[in-house]
């Protein structure tokens, strides 16, 4: 992401490979900012199997 944005939500789509998630009952998610850079917090997340999500 290199959007310059404060107070703002930001709404994005990510697809994880189904063999990460395969045959598991969790998943931890991580999300790390880039060296030297700061990340805004988490306010949602969602993992679905629905391919038409949004």
């Amino acid at each position: 992401m290199n959007r310059k944005l404060y107070l703002t939500y930001v709404d994005d789509v990510y697809s994880i490979p189904a063999d990460w998630t395969r045959g598991k009952d969790k998943v931890n998610v991580t999300f790390r900012a880039a060296q030297g850079k700061n990340a805004g917090g988490l306010y949602e997340l969602k993992i679905t199997s629905d391919t038409n999500y949004r």
